[in-house]
């Protein structure tokens, strides 16, 4: 009989884990009865438990280096969570990691005896983000950016746990509307030497929490930042098969394209469900300059047919060095980056450019750009994934393009003849 490795229970933990949280989801049982409160106070005694096993052995076994074989774990996480919906249906793990967090929330809350509980993650080094909250009437719909001089943004600063006891000036709790607080709690959440986060709790009583929480709520966040790798994987999981699914769908809608704009259609169709955008550009390199022959969204004054310098704009320093080009903020600073010539109306809206170069050759040929009007909308991985799905439009139009050339050509030799 084979002897189970360590690597094999814990990836077992893992699927038990996971499938306990995704049973919590499905179960529609209100907290208001108490058969509510024993099911879920039960369901989360257990992925305590499980989140406990996991902290103490992560370290020690941790999961296969190979990418191979973290896809097929996930794989077959995904599949087991599949299996046990009521409905069939699996929703990702992005709602089901979001449903946790609240019910983590709650439950920590309860054991703080505390008025407000929030989740908060770093956007970038200076954002904070509300990412969940929930109070003591059960209203759980907190979110949004925290600003500076915040007694969360306070435990970023300081890297180490806070404690507020008496706040005579009874500061509002951050991202919660409303909530005047005594006392304070908030834990960073860790992972290595980063700060991801924090974990902050805020009670209407002075003196409301003491130091044994604060060693309680440290155990809780890093039970949680383990939890958030764990459900991390699973979303590059997602990511990874929709990428795939997404090239698939282009590669047969696009080998029905007969023309340049029937193309940018198929393709820009395909990327929607994983770019977020308000215009879509293709342009091409004609000499030193540019032309702007399609345009997908939002158009402005800046149509097809426009001309445009090379040296002046984003779209075209993107052909002239043949490099993908990523501006999170076009108007971040003193200077409002152009995207195709000095002097065009600014008044557009867009933040966020992601440009990437057309041609196998050293030299780009054309251009496909993204735009849209939420600052920092596509990221590094972002502009890899769209380098690699272009490689499809980018031989559809190099095709297109060679047979109207010879279309060309042979109407220019009957007239002749």
């Amino acid at each position: 009989m084979r002897i189970p490795r360590d690597k094999d229970r814990m990836l077992w933990v893992v699927l038990l884990f996971v499938a306990i949280v995704a049973i919590g989801f499905f179960i529609p049982v209100s907290i208001q009865q108490w058969s509510g409160v024993i099911i879920k106070g039960g369901l989360f005694l257990l992925i305590l438990v499980g989140a406990y096993v996991l902290l103490q052995n992560l370290d020690r076994v941790g999961f296969s280096s190979s990418k191979k074989q973290e896809v097929g774990e996930i794989s077959n996480t995904a599949h087991v969570l599949q299996s046990i919906s009521p409905t069939g249906e699996w929703k990702g793990f992005s709602q089901a990691f979001h449903w946790f967090v609240l019910e983590y929330l709650s439950m920590l809350r309860g054991a703080l005896v505390a008025s407000y509980a929030g989740y908060f993650l770093r956007k970038n080094e200076s954002v904070l983000v509300l990412q969940s909250g929930v109070d003591e009437h059960g209203r759980n719909d907190y979110q949004g950016q925290i600003h500076n001089g915040t007694l969360v943004q306070e435990v970023i600063h300081e890297k180490q746990p806070v404690l507020k006891g008496n706040l005579d000036t009874r500061p509002v709790m951050d991202g919660f509307a409303d909530s005047e607080i005594q006392s304070f709690i908030g834990v960073p959440l860790r992972w290595d030497d980063d700060v991801l986060g924090v974990l902050a709790f805020g009670s209407r009583t002075e003196d409301c929490f003491g130091e044994e929480d604060v060693a309680f709520l440290k155990q809780a966040g890093s039970i949680l930042t383990h939890i958030m790798s764990v459900f991390r994987r699973g979303l590059r999981w997602e990511t990874d098969q929709q990428v795939l699914e997404i090239h698939l769908e282009m590669e047969k809608a696009l080998r029905q394209a007969e023309d340049e704009t029937s193309a940018l259609i198929a393709f820009v169709e395909s990327i929607k469900k994983l770019f977020p955008f308000d215009r879509v550009t293709l342009s091409l390199r004609e000499g030193d300059e540019g032309v702007i022959h399609q345009v997908y969204g939002q158009i402005d004054q800046l149509d097809r047919g426009t001309r445009f310098s090379l040296d002046e704009g984003l779209n075209g320093w993107v052909m002239k060095r043949n490099a993908p080009l990523l501006i999170p903020d076009m108007e971040k600073g003193n200077y409002a980056r152009p995207r195709y010539y000095q002097g065009e109306d600014t008044r557009h809206g867009f933040r966020c450019f992601l440009g990437v170069p057309l041609g196998r050759g050293s030299q780009a040929w054309g251009c496909l750009s993204l735009e849209s009007k939420n600052v920092e909308q596509y990221g590094e991985k972002g502009k890899e994934m769209l380098f690699t799905l272009l490689i499809h439009l980018e031989a559809v139009l190099e095709r297109i393009y060679s047979t109207s050339t010879k279309s060309q050509s042979n109407i220019s030799i009957n007239r002749t003849i």
